[in-house]
């Protein structure tokens, strides 16, 4: 079958992994491509991707809502449940994107038991199936980790954590640093390849001329946003592709999970895949996996559970926990691949 997702294919390639072991083809493309003469279905991952990630305005909601009544007079729509609710904003414009995705969707796909009876209570009338995140088996390249160590300047015997994706705000970055700080290990090393960085509108007569000189306004944004001991922690400020994250989960020993009440998280399935000790919030769909695993999870409004969680996570490396490879089957994309076959294969049945 030949099944057609709104968007273009985003930063985070989960459904990649799915796709290279499927025997059904999936073509991305923009809302304005669908035909139903050519596809058999649709799945929606994100719904701001419908969209190309650009804020939703009324008037955007109001024709993306006649779109998705008019495929789903044509199709069945799959929806896959990555979040609550949007991360981009908390604009009520977000909140009424996912409302109509949610809401015109015919079936939901899960992660977890807890997304499936949160969706299932919300939505009694759709169909609502659990289906694993895979691994990332395809597209994370692991290396020596001591090579990984020369290429960031890294010393061998560091204890060495990283909170990979995107530290999305504020809070995020302190729930990490804070658990850190309170680390008490004389070789301990940080990594946070993608930091919060709170970005301060300036613009003035003169300005660039005067940026050859003195960058005013990167000045004024070092005085608003944390400092950090260079012998303990590196941070960056960008998004890295897979090729470059690869070098410094390869590096790490400990994956943190900087978040705070998310429904699920692709850094779970990322640190597994790179056979890491994970530790991270006990919320959502994340519970059920760090538990499966016996992972260390945490309260993330209570720092003394953050820290207590950091610390067994340090410990089970040290004591060279080993992830139970039996366990691992539930999650490869081969298999994660032959569930969306068979759910496939009869939801978009003619």
């Amino acid at each position: 079958m030949k099944i057609f997702i709104p968007g273009q294919k985003n930063a985070n390639p989960f459904f990649e992994e799915i796709s290279i072991h499927s025997q059904h083809e999936f073509i991305y493309g923009h809302y304005s491509k669908f035909n139903s003469k050519i596809f058999d279905g649709i799945i929606i991952q994100w719904p701001e991707s419908i969209l190309d990630w650009v804020d939703p305005s009324v008037e955007k909601l109001n024709f993306l809502k006649k779109v998705l009544t008019r495929w789903k007079s044509q199709v069945k729509l799959i929806y896959i449940v990555h979040n609550k609710k949007s991360h981009s904003s908390s604009d009520i414009e977000y909140k009424h994107l996912y409302e109509i995705v949610e809401t015109k969707c015919d079936i939901m796909i899960h992660f977890g038991l807890f997304s499936q009876k949160l969706f299932s209570t919300k939505y009694p009338l759709k169909e609502h199936f659990i289906i694993p995140h895979p691994l990332y088996r395809h597209y994370a390249k692991r290396m020596d980790k001591l090579e990984a160590r020369r290429k960031l300047g890294i010393k061998e015997d560091s204890l060495v954590l990283i909170a990979p994706g995107k530290i999305r705000n504020k809070n995020e970055g302190k729930l990490v640093l804070n658990a850190f700080d309170k680390l008490k290990r004389a070789n301990k090393k940080l990594l946070v390849p993608y930091m919060y960085r709170r970005e301060i509108p300036l613009k003035f007569p003169g300005r660039h001329r005067l940026k050859s000189w003195v960058d005013v306004k990167r000045m004024i944004e070092n005085l608003f946003n944390p400092r950090f001991k260079k012998s303990e922690i590196i941070v960056d400020y960008f998004h890295k592709n897979f090729e470059d994250l690869s070098i410094w989960m390869s590096a790490a020993d400990v994956v943190f999970i900087s978040r705070i009440n998310n429904l699920n998280s692709g850094i779970l399935f990322l640190g597994i895949s790179f056979n890491k000790i994970i530790v991270g919030p006990s919320t959502g769909n994340i519970r059920e996996v760090l538990d499966f695993f016996e992972f260390p999870k945490f309260d993330p409004l209570l720092s003394q559970s953050v820290f207590i969680a950091l610390e067994l996570g340090c410990k089970q490396f040290l004591e060279s926990k080993k992830i139970d490879k039996n366990k691992l089957s539930l999650y490869e994309p081969d298999n994660v691949a032959e569930k969306w076959d068979v759910l496939i294969s009869k939801a978009f049945a003619k």
